[in-house]
């Protein structure tokens, strides 16, 4: 029996917010010219379609409470407009571990990578080094999956932690994207 690929991408809300803000870049979200591009980049290396069947956008509990300001319910609500997923983390009852969003994106990268098709897409999308030893449990123990990590580096307004850039078997540097344009050269490379 052979399944479709499934391709799924997991933003780090605040991390990405930040990168995205760094650049100026916010708007080619709320257009959808991000994922698109982000899409097209990584099909035309992969020599395959793709597509994020799946996004989710993952942002601290903080976010759900403040939510009366206007801005924000736009922003969450313009992202389920366009097939997002907005996943609050409940706060963790459990002294000293982790904070909620961050544990809740390890959750999901691991769901996630449990069910994935042969073949499937796994991206992140952050610059956060907190996750690179849960990709790197994922990539060992899930080979068939492709595990993409999506970021840029824009000194010295945004620094991704180099560390992801060695455990993903794809990196994507948004700033080569036209939509955010601020580098001349491709930074998608192939470990």
């Amino acid at each position: 029996m052979r399944f479709e690929q499934f391709d799924c991408l997991i933003v780090d809300g605040p991390n990405f917010w930040s990168l995205l803000k760094a650049c100026g870049g916010v708007q080619s979200l709320f257009d959808g010219d991000l994922v698109a591009q982000m899409e097209e980049r990584l099909g035309s290396f992969l020599r395959r379609q793709v597509h994020f069947d799946e996004r989710i956008w993952v942002s601290p509990n903080l976010n759900q409470l403040r939510c009366n300001t206007n801005w924000l319910k736009r922003f969450f609500k313009t992202l389920q407009t366009h097939g997002w997923t907005i996943v609050f983390p409940k706060q963790l009852a459990i002294p000293n571990v982790e904070k909620a969003d961050d544990y809740t994106i390890k959750c999901l990268l691991w769901d996630k990578a449990e069910v994935l098709p042969s073949g499937s897409i796994l991206a992140l999308a952050s610059g956060d080094g907190d996750f690179v030893e849960t990709l790197h449990s994922i990539k060992s123990q899930r080979e068939d999956l492709l595990i993409v990590v999506i970021t840029g580096t824009l000194p010295p307004r945004f620094y991704a932690n180099p560390k992801l850039r060695e455990v993903a078997d794809f990196f994507l540097d948004i700033f080569t994207l036209p939509c955010l344009l601020l580098k001349p050269s491709v930074k998608l490379l192939r470990r």
